[in-house]
Order: C-alpha cells, then structure tokens, then sequence
C-alpha cells in the first residue's frame, strides 16, 4: 500500500508538473497571439487615420476651389448685371432724351 501511494504521489506529481508546463505554454502562446492582434489592430488603426486625414484633406482643399469659384463667379455675374444696368440706363436716358426733344 505504501509503494502505491508513493508511486500514485510521484505520478501525480509528475502530471501536476506537465499541466503546470501546459499551462505556462498556453499562457505564453495567447499572450503572444494578443500581442501581435494588439499591433495589427493599432497599425490597422493608424492607417484608417492616416487615410481618413487625407481625404479630409483633398475635400477641404476641394471645397476651397469651390469657394473661390463660386466667389468669381458671382463676382461675374455682378459685373456683368452692373454693365446692363448702365447700358439699360443708357438706352432708357436716350430714349427719354429723344421723346423730350421730338416734344
């Protein structure tokens, strides 16, 4: 009885020890994993923000032309209707002029 007991604690020792060992290596093993998933994420992470900056970028940018397009535009059209106006003026003064004078 006394060598059974001592050869169930010796293998029970023995298993302890290679669970132990299991145990240490899976732990190391999804660390690791974690680790590596944490610095795909981040890198991941980073280029989305990078990429993200960039093309916030390019519409700012976009929206400036725009801007001063829109700016020159409208800056045309009151050119342009200034012109007419006077030429419109022009005409109406002459008409006028040529009404009182026939009068």
């Amino acid at each position: 009885v006394g060598e059974v007991l001592c050869f169930t604690k010796f293998l029970l020792a023995g298993v302890g020890c290679l669970v132990r060992e299991i145990l240490t290596e899976s732990g190391e093993l999804v660390n690791g994993v974690l680790c590596k998933t944490g610095k795909v994420v981040h890198n991941t992470l980073e280029l989305v923000k990078e990429v993200v900056g960039d093309a916030l970028c390019y519409v700012h940018g976009l929206l400036e032309k725009v801007g001063c397009f829109v700016e020159e535009l409208l800056g045309s059209i009151d050119t342009f209707l200034c012109w007419l106006f006077t030429e419109v003026s022009k005409l109406v003064g002459a008409i006028l002029h040529g009404v009182s004078w026939i009068l």
